[in-house]
């Protein structure tokens, strides 16, 4: 069986975007996925419509914080309660490719990893060891291009144990 990822998606006062980053969640080629949306407090209609996906998939759960603590805070929420073995986060005014999910878990499965980096220029695979064991595809290793990568939240594929350790 393919491993679960769970999708933490961080929201705040964002409705005119939530939709299209629920919809790309939902439209992705790889199927075992929860998503967890954590709406930070918003003042906006963003928690009304993410009720109604919750109550349209049953793979979408929905938390609402009692007053806005920001992001970081929204992520750990999700955390606490996601069942996955990998975790993704993305921000509730973004969205992915249809098959991003798909080709970073095929990654991280392969080669073993407990944390997959990935945006449009680099492919990242770190081990255990964040200092020392890594390996780059695209382009050629070096510590410029390895200093440049972004680190962001959303640009990366962690195994849950890998983030409770």
């Amino acid at each position: 069986m393919k491993p679960k990822i769970s999708i933490i998606v961080s929201v705040y006062n964002i409705e005119e975007y939530i939709a299209e980053c629920i919809e790309s969640l939902i439209k992705q080629t790889y199927k075992n996925i929860e998503i967890i949306c954590v709406d930070d407090f918003s003042s906006d209609n963003s928690y009304e419509i993410l009720k109604k996906y919750e109550q349209e998939y049953s793979n979408i759960k929905l938390v609402r914080h009692p007053a806005n603590k920001g992001s970081s805070c929204a992520r750990n929420t999700g955390l606490e309660i996601a069942t996955g073995k990998y975790i993704y986060f993305i921000d509730g005014d973004d969205f992915i490719e249809k098959n991003l999910l798909l080709e970073m878990v095929q990654l991280i499965e392969k080669n073993n990893n407990t944390v997959i980096v990935h945006n449009p220029n680099y492919v990242v695979y770190y081990e255990d060891n964040l200092e020392k064991n890594y390996s780059v595809g695209k382009l050629s290793k070096n510590a410029f291009e390895l200093n440049n990568i972004t680190h962001a939240p959303w640009t990366n594929l962690f195994s849950l144990d890998f983030l409770k350790k």
